[in-house]
């Protein structure tokens, strides 16, 4: 499942190790609300986890905000297409 555009309940992360399972990263991001979706890149270190709204995705940024997973910091952002950044 794709992100959607301009939607505040999904969020960009990346910085975790390649070898990574979504599993894993579920199991770190559950704990903020009821995960919708998660998916990542296959060996990139990055993907998108969308929540059930937009408070979860808000406390989930607040909530990983320097935390260390499997030896790495985080980055968590709410996922923002590049065409709509340009607007």
């Amino acid at each position: 499942m794709k992100p959607v555009v301009g939607d505040m309940n999904t969020l960009f992360i990346k910085g975790f190790p390649s070898d990574t399972t979504e599993d894993e990263l579920l199991e770190e991001f559950k704990h903020f609300g009821l995960v919708k979706n998660l998916s990542t890149v296959p060996g990139k270190g990055f993907g998108f986890v969308s929540f059930e709204n937009s408070s979860q995705a808000e406390d989930a940024i607040i909530g990983m905000r320097d935390r260390i997973f499997k030896g790495n910091f985080l980055i968590i952002d709410l996922y923002e297409n590049k065409n709509s950044r340009a607007l």
